[in-house]
């Protein structure tokens, strides 16, 4: 074997079970980079350096068509920088158009964000884009906790003078496609320093706010479609050490405390982002790990693991499983393909064994078999986050709209070490 190739398995029994081109195929695709040299290698006992936390780092200037995601088990913000958030918690997506503006002290009209906006910097678990005004940078850190269903967005002022962060958005508190809620309405909570967004036939709930609020609007509870044109929006002072906090959440259905989440979000944000981080070193630590003379090659593995460990969704309802993709849902609450595609989570499953990961890889056989056709075995096509509140199989033309035979060759070492 060449000294200048490394390669690294935590699971060696596995390892020696599985066809070396299952690993070529998880690098030619993930990474979108051909290794075939790394099927024939054979295991080395020396340990394979890591990829240094710096690596996983990507820092743009910024690009109006580039999208954004930050992602946990339950919960998503993504969108584009031209364009507002969107902020979803599975099924719902909670907020829309989600954007900022900059008030200097003493200044009469508020600085877009969007205009301002230069730099964008993203990390395994979270993204931070930088704000370039006259006298003054904001960095605005986009987190989601690993398994909570919220989001927290922090922003870090550096200025001469008092800057006043003003946000807006649009509320929505709907189900993805194709389901649907109505009768939402929004109102402002003084103990919680939140809007509170309700639908009550379901008795769902949501929470957008921060103690750090000066000013909001006053939506007089009227319904969510009655804000939707102007939005709600309000007024952040910052802390004197330049720091105001976000926090939106989404409750389960029925929840006799509607601010139990948000108060969770708002006490243990901190330890929720080490939790995050630990988990990104533990995939990489856990995970196949390649060490070759081009650390691009290095960096786009080590990427392309993170990224199918992101694709990790967990459904309140339906379970958990891999989702096909990430994307923008605009208008239509159909976030590109962001729910669960049997052969999408089948190639993904094989990746999860490429590199390592059993457990996920048996838990997406098992969630893939739960839905099949109960008289014919047939595996499903998709399942829309939004399935088990709606009549998916029996009244829209989605979920088996053909026969795919899965033919699942027997690992019967990696079945042993999953268990």
């Amino acid at each position: 074997m060449p000294e200048s190739y490394l390669v690294k398995s935590p699971i060696s029994t596995c390892r020696r079970s599985m066809r070396a081109g299952r690993i070529s195929r998880l690098l030619a695709g993930a990474a979108g980079l051909s290794l075939l040299a790394v099927g024939g290698l054979a295991q080395q006992a020396v340990p394979a350096p890591r990829l240094a936390w710096n690596h996983m780092l990507d820092e743009d200037a910024v690009v109006s068509r580039r999208f954004l995601a930050v992602h946990g088990r339950r919960a998503v913000i993504q969108g584009y920088a031209s364009e507002g958030l969107e902020v979803w918690a599975y099924p719902f997506q909670i907020l829309g158009n989600y954007r900022v503006a900059f008030r200097p002290a003493g200044a009469s009209t508020a600085i877009e964000g969007s205009g301002i906006l230069a730099r964008v910097i993203f990390q395994p678990d979270a993204a931070t884009r930088i704000y370039l005004g006259p006298n003054f940078i904001v960095r605005e850190k986009l987190f989601v906790p690993l398994d909570r269903a919220g989001a927290i967005l922090t922003y870090s002022v550096q200025s001469g003078k008092p800057i006043e962060i003003e946000v807006r958005a649009t509320p929505v508190l709907n189900l993805m496609w194709p389901a649907a809620a109505g009768g939402q309405y929004i109102e402002w909570s003084s103990s919680l320093s939140a809007f509170v967004l309700a639908e009550p036939a379901g008795g769902f709930t949501a929470v957008a706010g921060s103690p750090d609020i000066a000013a909001h609007d006053n939506p007089d509870n009227r319904t969510a479609h009655g804000v939707a044109e102007t939005g709600f929006g309000f007024t952040l002072h910052p802390a004197p050490s330049g720091v105001a906090r976000v926090f939106v959440a989404l409750n389960p259905p029925q929840a006799g405390d509607p601010g139990l989440l948000f108060r969770e979000l708002i006490r243990d944000g901190e330890t929720l982002e080490a939790e995050a981080a630990a988990h990104v070193r533990d995939v990489r630590n856990d995970l196949l790990q390649v060490e070759t003379p081009d650390d691009r090659v290095n960096r786009a593995i080590a990427v392309s693991e993170i990224a199918l460990d992101q694709a990790w969704v967990c459904n309140p309802d339906l379970g958990c499983g891999y989702v096909a993709g990430y994307g923008p849902s605009r208008a239509a609450r159909r976030p590109l393909y962001e729910w669960f595609f049997a052969g999408d989570g089948l190639v993904a499953a094989d990746a999860a064994i490429g590199v390592g990961d059993l457990v996920h890889a048996q838990e997406e056989l098992k969630f893939i078999l739960r839905y099949r056709d109960k008289k014919t075995g047939m595996i499903w096509h998709e399942l829309s986050q939004s399935a088990s509140l709606i009549d998916w199989a029996g009244k829209f033309p989605y979920m088996f709209v053909g026969i795919l035979r899965v033919h699942m060759q027997p690992y019967p070492l990696c079945a042993g070490s999953a268990r």
